[in-house]
């Protein structure tokens, strides 16, 4: 069976109030529900997501591990599924050329000195 979701929001013509660039630093970390939130805001306006490569998920959520009778492995699968996401399975998120991070991600100083290079700050 399917659950249907809520209607989306009526648009209200309110201006944005964010003017300037959100940036949303990623790497190989996000995956899972990371990825269902890039899904929804970086199609928001001035979102861009920059970093490195993200992981990757199928439409399966909320897997089941069963311990297999030999006992030598388990199998899982998912028993929920997305329906109507726009992402296809195993598809990532690669920030666009200028916003891929090459340096440490484990030196904060760094990330933030090239975080301020994006966008002039």
């Amino acid at each position: 069976f399917t659950l249907e979701g809520r209607a989306a929001a009526v648009d209200t013509g309110a201006a944005n109030p964010v003017q300037g660039p959100i940036i949303v630093l990623v790497d190989a970390g996000c995956s899972g529900g990371c990825l269902d939130t890039l899904d929804l805001i970086s199609t928001l306006p001035n979102v861009r997501v920059a970093g490195s490569t993200t992981a990757t998920d199928t439409i399966f959520i909320e897997p089941t591990v069963m311990r297999l009778p030999s006992n030598y492995s388990e199998l899982s699968y998912g028993h929920k599924a997305w329906t109507a996401r726009p992402r296809p399975n195993n598809q990532p998120y690669t920030p666009a050329a200028g916003l891929v991070y090459s340096g440490d991600p484990t030196d904060a100083a760094a990330v933030q000195a090239w975080v301020n290079t994006l966008f002039g700050g």
